[in-house]
């Protein structure tokens, strides 16, 4: 997997591709490619490649389809976020540095519309996954039913 810091990458501050997997992620936005957040930037945009984010995808869309439901259009996009700011949160407190506020949560990324129903059933779900290793199957049907209401 290949990814490289750019003085010039897109509005989002980042993107993936898959043919061949690469992440690009912008270098001269301070909000990204600073501190810690550097490191989560990495984890996410590489989370997006198909050799990593190809499991999550079919095991999301088979926990909502065993449950009859149609799974949010943001929510791999929202778990892939929890993941990657839990794993920079717990890396920084194993090391005694300040804790890690994830970047959804610092740049008020959960509040907003299509995110602000999905955020805490992610956290209240996946991140013990992600913590812990709570069972990620169950997480997902129990997400699939918490959404699903």
């Amino acid at each position: 997997m290949r990814v490289d810091a750019s003085a010039c990458a897109n509005w989002q501050g980042g993107y993936t591709s898959n043919g061949p997997p690469h992440a690009v992620i912008w270098s001269t936005d301070p909000t990204i490619l600073e501190g810690l957040y550097a490191l989560e930037m990495v984890f996410h945009e590489s989370g997006h490649m198909s050799s990593l984010g190809g499991p999550l995808r079919g095991a999301v869309q088979a926990a909502f389809r065993g449950a009859g439901l149609e799974e949010p259009a943001n929510l791999r996009h929202a778990m892939l976020f929890a993941t990657a700011g839990e794993l920079t949160r717990i890396i920084a407190a194993e090391r005694g540095l300040p804790e890690h506020v994830p970047y959804i949560v610092a740049e008020g990324l959960s509040g907003f519309a299509g995110w602000r129903e999905l955020w805490p059933v992610v956290e209240a779900r996946w991140i013990p996954v992600v913590r812990a290793g709570a069972d990620a199957r169950s997480a997902m049907e129990a997400m699939a039913r918490d959404l699903g209401r």
